[in-house]
């Protein structure tokens, strides 16, 4: 069976900057995509922009594997451990891609999270305008 490319989201702007010093927060783009047909996955984020992040302030896009059910479709069922982490932080240039691949075994469905830690020292800007892409493989 041949590859395939999904996008898991167009262009976009994120702004984290309200995010309180030393906290992360999570935001879930996609809650559960199927790759069941696929062994192999290449996550490529295109960093278009981003504001001066500094210190230890750091941007992800993250995939993690996750298992929804009929039996209780309320609740999220996310491994903790995600299967592969983008990080654009201060070291980051731009334009810029970053390519991740994903852990083996990355299951059957596939959840993805934007999530934005701010520098414990104090709040700062963290904007970043991104578009991302799942290579697969069977």
């Amino acid at each position: 069976m041949p590859g395939a490319q999904i996008t898991l989201f167009p262009r976009r702007s994120f702004d984290f900057s309200n995010v309180i010093p030393g906290e992360s927060v999570a935001t879930q783009i996609i809650k559960a995509m199927d790759v069941s047909q696929y062994t192999e996955a290449t996550l490529i984020v295109r960093v278009h922009s981003r504001t001066d992040i500094r210190d230890a302030a750091e941007f992800k896009v993250l995939l993690a594997t996750t298992s929804p059910t009929p039996e209780d479709p309320t609740s999220d069922f996310i491994h903790p451990t995600p299967v592969a982490a983008a990080t654009i932080n201060s070291t980051t240039v731009i334009p810029s891609l970053v390519v991740e691949q994903l852990t083996p075994g990355f299951g059957a469905q596939l959840t993805v999270f934007v999530e934005a830690t701010q520098d414990a020292a104090g709040a700062k800007p963290i904007e970043v305008e991104l578009s991302a892409e799942l290579v697969l493989k069977a």
